[in-house]
């Protein structure tokens, strides 16, 4: 699985970058490829995951069965199932949700 969600804004002769890579090398290609087009870039590009876990980046599934959602809402779609006691790796998180990969990607 690979994240690579970039957005571009342009404000006058500017473009500014919104977004979020699992690698460096991926946001540093982006920036790169648009770079050459000589216009002035802002950077405001995540890599995950996010600092803050550190090395502390793995989970473990500690409900029966954990619902994956695809996006950070009851009401969103299903998208898989965790089993208990399965690991899965954190990307990011906000005051309610994480944002992980599944063992089934």
């Amino acid at each position: 699985m690979g994240i690579f969600r970039i957005t571009l804004e342009t404000n006058a002769d500017t473009i500014i970058l919104n977004g979020e890579v699992d690698n460096a090398s991926a946001k540093s290609a982006a920036v790169e490829r648009i770079q050459r087009t000589g216009v002035k870039i802002v950077d405001h590009i995540t890599v995950l995951p996010e600092q803050r876990f550190g090395e502390k980046n793995w989970g473990i599934a500690t409900l029966s069965v954990a619902s994956g959602r695809e996006e950070p809402d009851h009401k969103a779609e299903l998208g898989t199932q965790i089993l208990m006691g399965r690991i899965v790796r954190l990307w990011k998180a906000t005051r309610h949700w994480f944002y992980v990969q599944s063992p089934d990607g």
